[in-house]
């Protein structure tokens, strides 16, 4: 019934507003302007920013993975960091309700996780050392490399 009440105000000069026809570029917007040093890229046009966030004596690695698939999870992420062909170190996340934004501008997905750095030796990510970085959440995964 509602989809022939949408019909009859189009055809009488009405506004669209079905679902399939809103652009957002609110999401849009976030991902092209997120801030933080962007460490990781894929070639298709998907990155991951990250900050350090402190907050009384612990430090956070905050970031914004953008990518192409959806993430939603209860139970947190991983970031694991390649060094030719090993895995150098995994971060689990302190984020752990997870919920992917999506853009239908660019069909992009906006993830933002945090992890608790306060203990562990990041040099091997500040210089810049690793050559690949993947984000785990739940079964699936993006692989990016890391800029040098």
């Amino acid at each position: 019934m509602i989809n022939i009440l949408k019909k009859v105000v189009v055809a009488l000069g009405g506004v669209d507003t079905s679902e399939k026809n809103h652009v957002d570029t609110f999401t849009e917007n976030i991902i092209t302007n997120i801030t933080g040093d962007k460490i990781a890229l894929t070639s298709n046009g998907g990155g991951i920013w990250t900050e350090i966030t402190e907050i009384e004596e612990y430090e956070f690695l905050d970031i914004n993975v953008v990518g192409f698939k959806p993430y939603k999870s209860f139970n947190g992420a991983e970031l694991i960091f390649i060094k030719d062909k090993k895995e150098v170190a995994v971060l689990n996340s302190d984020t752990k309700e997870i919920v992917s934004t999506h853009s239908n501008v660019t069909e992009r997905y906006l993830t933002s996780v945090s992890f608790e750095i306060t203990n562990k030796n990041l040099d091997f990510l500040f210089d810049r050392e690793c050559h690949k970085v993947i984000f785990k959440c739940n079964n699936k995964q993006e692989e990016f490399e890391i800029l040098k």
